[in-house]
């Protein structure tokens, strides 16, 4: 899908923009400089479609045993 499409499925005004800096700050691993540091129209612009892969991660936690593990 294009970018401008998930911005409004997605409800991200600014995925462009957050796309432009994620893609300064993966090509730039070794420098010392931050897409933070630049402008915004120095980051690289990225015009092509954009594949979306849901998944989710569920952590569960119970309570500890009270009389500790050796029983």
């Amino acid at each position: 899908r294009a970018c401008t499409v998930l911005t409004i499925e997605l409800g991200v005004p600014d995925l462009p923009n957050h796309l432009q800096c994620f893609l300064f700050n993966q090509c730039n691993t070794d420098d010392r400089i931050s897409s933070e540091d630049i402008r915004l129209s120095d980051c690289p612009t990225f015009t092509g479609p954009l594949k979306i892969f849901n998944s989710a991660t569920a952590i569960f936690v119970s309570p500890s045993d009270p009389s500790g593990m050796g029983g």
